[in-house]
């Protein structure tokens, strides 16, 4: 992705270019997945990107 791109996608969000692709913390993703109802999902990080395994 060149940086028009991301400087596109993030003024789309409304959100800073640093904020568009810094990962979640682990506290604010588990936050994220109890709203969604998941409880305890197990997260890994890889890079900038977020896998969650929920069983």
């Amino acid at each position: 992705m060149s940086i028009d791109n991301l400087e596109k996608l993030a003024n789309t969000f409304e959100l800073p270019v640093p904020e568009l692709i810094t990962p979640p913390s682990p506290a604010d993703l588990a936050e994220h997945f109890k709203d969604l109802g998941i409880e305890e999902p197990r997260a890994s990080y890889y890079g900038p990107v977020s896998v969650a395994m929920v069983h």
